[in-house]
């Protein structure tokens, strides 16, 4: 069994580059993630339906309020309880006439929270990176075994392993790994000054490289 070895020199300005690109591809997946919940041809329809569940069940309430109010048995009997649910009936039909409206309005205020929430996330990723730096970055790769050594002062530690898989999203200075195109939470983090070696390692192993521009973000 082959190893190939990824070697780097991380320093803060390499780790600022890297975060910004960290950054992207989260943001990039988290809006990969909300199209593909939020836009599934089967709750669309299921949203559909519900609307007009809504629409009907709401119109039908208001209807028996205004008879029970006009021609009840007894027009002065709890009265106010009758006009409040006839008002709630107006709620929620007018609710179910705003529900595509609102929905819309929901997925864009779920895109807003994708970017401050990924920018977080990607500082959170490079927090311990930022403490250490400058450092060396060596990533040895047997199979699809990926293990992470980190060397300070000519000083090395192991630190981690994961199993390679799923699919990885790329720039030049870092790859992220998740376990899906879809989904939105990273699982491995590689750090290096060209992704090239790594590509041909993951070509090996039939797994997907996506490299990623600023455009498709």
């Amino acid at each position: 069994m082959s190893t190939h070895q990824i070697r780097c020199c991380i320093n803060k300005s390499f780790l600022e580059k890297a975060e910004q690109d960290i950054h992207h591809i989260l943001v990039q997946q988290r809006l990969r993630y909300n199209q593909a919940w939020f836009g599934h041809p089967a709750l669309l329809k299921v949203f559909k339906l519900l609307r007009w569940i809504g629409l009907i069940a709401s119109a039908i309430g208001l209807v028996l309020i205004l008879l029970l109010l006009l021609i009840g048995p007894d027009k002065a009997a709890d009265t106010g309880y009758q006009f409040g649910l006839g008002v709630f009936f107006i709620l929620t039909f007018v609710l179910f006439i705003l529900f595509n409206k609102i929905t819309i309005k929901v997925h864009a205020f779920n895109d807003k929270l994708a970017v401050g929430g990924s920018l977080r996330l990607a500082k959170r990723m490079l927090k311990k990176a930022f403490r250490v730096a400058p450092y060396q970055a060596e990533y040895e790769i047997k199979g699809d075994l990926i293990s992470y050594y980190q060397g300070v002062d000519n000083s090395w530690k192991y630190r981690w392993h994961r199993r390679l898989k799923g699919i990885a999203i790329g720039t030049e200075k870092v790859s992220v790994f998740f376990k899906s195109k879809n989904s939105f939470a990273p699982k491995i983090l590689v750090l290096h000054n060209s992704p090239n070696e790594l590509i041909d390692v993951l070509d090996t192993l039939k797994i997907e490289y996506q490299a990623f521009s600023n455009q498709s973000a």
